[in-house]
């Protein structure tokens, strides 16, 4: 059961990803990855903000931030600055042209949604929601423990 379980959640994440990214591409967001948009979700949330802080937020490994941020640099998505504070703190910050995503990506994220949870009444989604953050949960604390 346990087995089947993770190559379920497995084979979740990686077509959700490539069902999001053709999501994305349809809305018109053609240099954007799924990776990306967690990046743009955050800093519509909380802009300005240093690197480490947006790595916790949206659960990107370092590699994967710091390609996807140098794409987005290229792009003029965002911009890199240093901190007036600490000088080794790199702080991201959204340009206007990256704060016009948006509502494009809101979009594209309700379509997601729509087909996630299709056919799914609200108290197994719940239940759903649960279970899922008590994995998250168990995740954070094991990677925080840094012994595997």
């Amino acid at each position: 059961m346990k087995e089947n379980s993770l190559l379920a959640l497995s084979g979740v994440y990686h077509i959700k990803e490539r069902v999001f990214s053709r999501l994305l591409r349809r809305h018109g967001m053609k240099n954007i990855s799924p990776a990306q948009s967690r990046i743009l979700m955050a800093l519509w949330e909380q802009d300005d903000i240093p690197v480490r802080q947006l790595a916790a937020l949206t659960s990107l490994d370092k590699s994967t931030l710091s390609l996807s941020l140098s794409r987005m640099e290229q792009f003029g998505i965002i911009q890199r600055t240093g901190d007036p504070m600490d000088r080794r703190v790199v702080r991201v910050k959204l340009t206007d042209h990256g704060r016009t995503y948006r509502c494009i990506c809101a979009e594209a994220m309700c379509d997601m949604e729509e087909i996630l949870y299709r056919g799914i009444d609200e108290t197994e989604l719940e239940a759903f929601q649960r279970v899922l953050d008590r994995i998250l949960l168990n995740l954070t604390k094991q990677e925080q423990l840094r012994d595997i």
